[in-house]
């Protein structure tokens, strides 16, 4: 299922994550007004609770967007290993460590 779907569809959708959260022993979160600091922001109400409706959220380190485009995925992915990069950037400096072990490092972390 894309998310592109309707509201309809992505309430069948959450009434099938909520049963099954349940049943191992897991909830998912409300909306909560006092997060968004009186901004309006849309929501979907489901078995007497209210979901907030997003644009775009991280799942197990993929960008879904409400559009499911891949260009946002695509900058989130460079985004990450530019943030990778420079961090090792002060190591891969050093003239104290091989090339071939700077290779590596750099192989294994972006």
């Amino acid at each position: 299922m894309t998310l592109t779907h309707g509201t309809p569809c992505i309430k069948g959708t959450l009434e099938e994550m909520t049963a099954i959260t349940h049943q191992i022993g897991l909830q998912m979160n409300e909306y909560d007004k006092h997060r968004h600091n009186g901004k309006k922001v849309k929501a979907i109400e489901l078995m007497g609770k209210k979901y907030e409706k997003v644009e775009s959220f991280k799942y197990l380190g993929s960008v879904m967007t409400s559009l499911s485009d891949i260009e946002t995925e695509v900058k989130s992915k460079i985004a990450v290993g530019n943030k990778c990069y420079y961090a090792l950037e002060p190591i891969l400096k050093r003239r104290s460590i091989s090339q071939s072990i700077k290779i590596r490092l750099y192989k294994t972390i972006i």
